[in-house]
């Protein structure tokens, strides 16, 4: 009975499989058989010629029947089946083993690693999250768009007439039902395509898979990253091997989600157009051609950046390339598998990101006010003290200051937290005004003090000092006033001996 079946490298009859039904199903017949029994000469009594053998190999070849699985499996049990492993198997079609209710049940397919140029077949694993077909020859010809499925297929198209035909009360259905009764992988999580022949992603039409979260596409002949529309739950991307040179403006539009992304060993030369990827979290563009620190300032927009790959890019050999990139991620935690220390951190911020020196104010705290310096000619004030006397005290300035005695701006001034303290007499000041003495008549030097030709002076000066002092030593002895006192260690420098 041909309904039995037959598998891929199948050489005897207990591995048949169904032929498609349809008007050549005896030509099918002749065809399947031939394959399966593979010493056959004679078939219904025709002599089988070599045609019909390369015909039989080149379309039972390689494909894929209940028979087989149960012969691989040990068991007919499909439904109970939730992962099924069936990778490198040379497999170059899936037939229509999976368009009935037997696996209704799988969760995850493993067709790694055989010769699948078409995914028609696996169209109606409603319950498959998980589909790898890496290392196939999947290219122009696979495609995710259901229309273009159920016209390629006519196995999917018969198999989805037959699931419908019950709710049009046994009417065939047409095209454009079967095509809306065919819902495409809903709940697909994980899509791995490496290694295969896929040159564009649009032509892989994947809009139709909404939950999809992890897509790989690495080992491709890709050159754009386009096609993504629609993929508003992707997380992770992975482009690695393929031939992506720069990004396009409006590759990321539309996937709001996506947390990492790779596209290692591209010749990528530039990182511009990824500030739409507010969401990213991990970036892996090593092996590239990325050389300038410019690409580098394009990544402080990503502020949830936690790890970055950039090793083996011109911009990884330059100097202090670490600390000017973690300059511009403040999150970020690994750099080229390295994490990075506190201590990194620190130094990457005093090389790039200096901060000003800043006096801490202790709230209730007493402040200790600066005095600053000005240059005032106190001139004015040698001649005005030998007018007043020795009554010339602070408020005497003052108060002959406000009358127009002597310029104002001569006057000493504490005011604004400034004492003035400078000039060719400022030096001079300790004695004027704070003697006890009666009042020097007569000429006076610069310091207002009696000049050597008025020796009466000098002895009316500094006879009280010198009776006073315990020592018998003129200007030293207790009753010297505190100003003298502190005068006689700031003396200028050729002042008169003879009258200290």
């Amino acid at each position: 009975n041909p309904g039995t079946g037959g598998g891929p490298g199948a050489g005897n009859s207990s591995a048949l499989a169904s032929p498609v039904v349809g008007p050549s199903a005896n030509d099918e017949y002749r065809l399947y058989v031939i394959y399966n029994v593979r010493k056959l000469k004679v078939l219904d009594g025709v002599p089988i010629d070599a045609a019909e053998q390369a015909a039989a190999k080149s379309k039972y070849s390689g494909r894929l029947t209940l028979d087989f699985l149960e012969e691989k499996l040990g068991h007919r049990m499909f439904d109970r089946i939730r992962d099924l492993d069936i990778s490198g198997l040379k497999l170059r079609d899936v037939g229509s083993a999976f368009l009935g209710d037997e696996f209704e049940c799988l969760q995850e397919l493993n067709l790694d690693n055989n010769t699948l140029v078409d995914i028609s077949g696996l169209a109606l694993l409603r319950q498959l999250s998980v589909l790898k077909l890496n290392n196939n020859r999947l290219g122009e010809e696979c495609t995710f768009n259901p229309r273009r499925m159920v016209e390629k297929s006519p196995e999917l198209y018969r198999a989805l007439t037959a699931s419908t035909s019950s709710s049009t009360q046994g009417r065939a259905p047409s095209g454009g039902a079967a095509v809306a009764a065919l819902e495409l992988f809903p709940v697909i999580q994980v899509l791995q395509l490496g290694g295969n022949q896929i040159s564009a992603i649009s032509s892989l039409q994947l809009a139709s898979l909404t939950n999809l979260r992890t897509l790989f596409l690495q080992n491709n002949d890709i050159t754009r990253i386009d096609g993504l529309e629609g993929l508003v739950s992707l997380q992770e991307l992975v482009l690695d091997r393929n031939r992506i040179r720069y990004v396009d403006p409006d590759a990321f539009v539309g996937l709001p989600r996506l947390r990492e992304l790779r596209l290692e060993e591209n010749g990528l030369r530039s990182l511009s157009n990824l500030h739409l990827l507010t969401g990213l979290q991990a970036l892996h563009v090593g092996h590239n051609r990325i050389s300038e620190a410019a690409d580098l300032d394009r990544l402080s927009g990503l502020v949830n950046l936690l790890e970055v790959t950039l090793v083996n890019n011109p911009i990884s050999r330059k100097q202090a390339y670490r600390p000017m990139l973690l300059s511009r991620c403040a999150r970020l935690y690994v750099l080229d598998g390295v994490v990075i220390s506190p201590e990194e951190r620190d130094e990457a911020d005093r090389m790039f990101n200096p901060q000003p020196v800043s006096q801490d104010v202790v709230p209730g705290a007493k402040q200790q006010v600066a005095i600053r310096m000005t240059n005032v000619d106190f001139s004015a004030l040698s001649a005005a003290a030998g007018q007043f006397g020795p009554q010339f005290g602070a408020a005497a300035i003052a108060g002959n200051a406000a009358g127009g005695a002597f310029p104002v701006s001569s006057v000493p001034s504490i005011q604004s937290n400034t004492i003035v303290l400078s000039g060719p007499s400022g030096f001079g000041l300790e004695g004027i005004g704070l003697r006890d003495a009666p009042g020097v008549v007569g000429p006076t030097d610069p310091w207002g003090r009696p000049t050597s030709n008025d020796k009466r002076g000098a002895v009316s000066r500094a006879s009280p000092a010198k009776d006073a002092s315990p020592g018998g030593k003129m200007g030293s002895g207790p009753s010297a006033s505190p100003a003298r006192r502190a005068g006689l260690m700031g003396r200028p420098p050729n002042y008169p001996r003879g009258y200290i």
